[in-house]
């Protein structure tokens, strides 16, 4: 994404480490996975809460 549609937009991105992306061997860490969806949960619920 290079903020095309909303120049000067701050923009973030997160997900699990993975090693070798979109290759026949890309693989995912399991452990970082699981603080990602716990992050993702705990935004969730505090921004269904204000």
């Amino acid at each position: 994404m290079d903020g095309g549609r909303h120049p000067g937009m701050d923009m973030i991105s997160i997900g699990p480490t993975t090693e070798n992306a979109h290759s026949p061997t890309e693989r995912l860490h399991g452990p970082s996975l699981a603080r990602v969806a716990e992050f993702l949960w705990a935004l969730l619920a505090s921004l269904a809460a204000e």
